[in-house]
């Protein structure tokens, strides 16, 4: 989604409007690009949201939820610091660039330059007495071009002198110049966006006019243009050409509340809303280290393939060895009998002719040997690449599916202990201890056991080396990355409803939640066992049933689901 400079222009005079002379309450960052200012109006709290992540870029009172991380970012600690009451906003020049005029309790001017212009979008923070203060993405070289006179009092648009001196001459230049008349009026008038461009051109194109451009233009001065989504553009248009945009498809609606029409069709930020916005540097990290690790893999596998002719290479050595009376220094390669195959058959062998002819055998046999001990190398190695890529798949399901600050930072140090994150210095080391303890999630199943279960893998290891007992029902789904779901039998036998609904929850936290049916396996206490030196939440499991259900949400285990009677479990060994 994009707003053009008109979308802008109408939105910023209704946002300053209903917010200007607010006081700031608070200043969240809940995602790396994304500022939420709350600000108190004298009858409510509004919520600005200042979006400059890719694809979603506005600004706007929102009602949103995110949950924050639990070390501010940065930024908005700078923020919180220095922003006090919202004196203005206002469209900076003709370039999608919005202002956010503040004062500081000790009355220092600040402006938040909003630069919502092509890819690189920012936000930078300037005071009066020192200029450019921070930004939020730190970018060398792409501080905000703004106005020399920032901090100085408004004035009013001035319009272009192409608005004032068009006419018949011109066009009839347009003609005979044979330009694209969207493309001229990109260049020639400002201010001009490149939908709004489209359209006009269309138009005059069609009437061999510059009626479509003269309307617009006093439709905007008058302002009576509503805001419209044209595409994945937000923009104003005419409110009396239905029929136009009836025909381009697109959506227009007789509206003055620009914000109100920007959040109708602005999408969620996620498909739940209690889902919680996790950090895209660690979605990032765990993807680059997954790339790496399943390239190790196929490397191994290739090792692997090499070694195995350890036999042959062993065989070569062994034919140079009862062959030596035909080698001689200075040989590139020799033809030998090669007495292993049936019937024997001359074949060439290489050989290197700086060496010695002892040397090129001692050679071969030292091939056939390190070939003979990589191959159990290989395998361990591969063992582990294994190990730590099913780890590193459930800490990648595991930041998919967070919902809360406390789990993402449990998550983004288990990382930094492992080496797949750098340290953030002293921010890292001042945020508080999170007890695994503290996020566990539990819930009742109808029969009245409790489910207990964890969404990262500190507490995945709490639950099942503190929380299981013997007697106790583990589930986990199959094969596949997933939470540590514990059903507490408490000395009773649970009946099928519980087992189905616990390994329908088990299911709906696994990368498999939006799958229609999901394997689950389950198995009692006793037979979950912990890997010795594995990562953490990494155990092994001796015997185990598996049973496909639907992923259900804990909330939804009131709503009572019909057992496949058909599907009954399977005994199966683990691996």
């Amino acid at each position: 989604m994009n707003l053009d400079y008109f979308f802008i222009e109408a939105l910023v005079a209704q946002l300053n409007t209903e917010l200007k002379g607010a006081l700031v309450k608070k200043v969240h960052q809940p995602r790396a690009e994304l500022i939420v200012i709350v600000l108190w109006d004298g009858r409510q709290e509004q919520r600005l949201y200042l979006s400059a992540e890719v694809g979603r870029v506005f600004l706007g009172i929102c009602a949103f939820k995110f949950r924050n991380p639990m070390q501010p970012p940065r930024f908005s600690q700078l923020l919180r610091a220095h922003l006090h009451r919202l004196e203005e906003i206002r469209v900076l020049g003709y370039d999608r660039q919005v202002g956010l005029f503040f004062t500081s309790k000790d009355q220092r001017r600040l402006c938040l330059v909003f630069d919502m212009f092509g890819r690189n979008t920012n936000m930078f923070l300037y005071a009066e007495d020192r200029g450019l203060w921070d930004s939020m993405r730190r970018v060398p070289g792409s501080a905000a071009t703004v106005p020399d006179d920032l901090f100085a009092l408004p004035s009013s648009p001035v319009l272009a002198p192409d608005f004032i001196f068009l006419g018949a001459t011109a066009l009839q230049s347009l003609d005979e110049n044979g330009a694209d008349p969207a493309l001229w009026l990109q260049e020639h008038v400002i201010p001009m966006s490149r939908s709004v461009a489209r359209r006009i051109g269309s138009e005059i194109e069609q009437q061999h006019s510059l009626e479509p451009l003269l309307n617009f233009i006093a439709a905007w001065k008058d302002g009576k243009l509503v805001p419209e989504k044209h595409g994945k553009v937000f923009t104003m248009w005419l409110n009396n050409d239905v029929a136009t945009a009836t025909d381009t498809g697109a959506n227009i609606e007789a509206s003055v509340d620009i914000n109100e029409f920007l959040n109708r069709h602005l999408q969620e930020p996620s498909s739940e809303a209690r889902a919680f916005a996790c950090n895209p540097e660690l979605l990032s990290g765990v993807d680059r280290a997954l790339k790496k690790m399943r390239k190790r893999g196929r490397n191994i596998e290739k090792e692997l393939a090499a070694c195995a002719q350890h036999e042959e290479y062993g065989h070569t050595a062994e034919l140079l060895d009862a062959h030596r009376y035909l080698l001689r220094r200075g040989m590139h390669e020799v033809e030998v009998q090669d007495y292993y195959r049936d019937p024997p058959e001359n074949v060439s062998i290489a050989l290197d002719p700086v060496k010695t002819v002892q040397e090129n055998i001692d050679a071969a046999y030292n091939r056939a040997r390190k070939a003979r001990r990589g191959v159990e190398h290989c395998h361990r190695r591969m063992q582990e690449t294994e190990q730590e890529l099913y780890w590193l798949e459930e800490i990648r399901q595991q930041l998919s599916s967070v919902d809360g600050a406390g789990d993402e930072e449990l998550l983004r140090a288990e990382l930094l202990e492992h080496g797949y994150l750098r340290s953030r210095g002293k921010a890292g080391v001042q945020q508080r201890k999170i007890n695994p303890v503290d996020l566990v999630r539990t819930a009742l199943t109808p029969g009245g056991f409790q489910l207990v279960w964890g969404r990262n893998s500190k507490t995945n290891a709490y639950i099942s080396r503190h929380l299981l007992k013997q007697d106790d029902l583990w589930f986990h789904a199959h094969n596949t990355p997933g939470c540590h779901l514990v059903l507490k039998t408490g000395g009773r036998e649970p009946d099928a409803e519980d087992i189905h609904i616990a390994a329908a929850v088990a299911a709906y936290y696994s990368a498999q939640k939006q799958e229609h049916s999901a394997e689950v396996m389950w198995t009692k206490g006793k037979h979950v066992k912990q890997i010795k030196g594995g990562r953490l939440g990494m155990v092994t499991v001796a015997t185990f049933s598996t049973l496909h259900v639907a992923p259900q949400h804990e909330q939804d285990m009131s709503q009572k689901e019909d057992l496949d009677k058909s599907c009954t479990p399977c005994i199966a060994q683990n691996d």
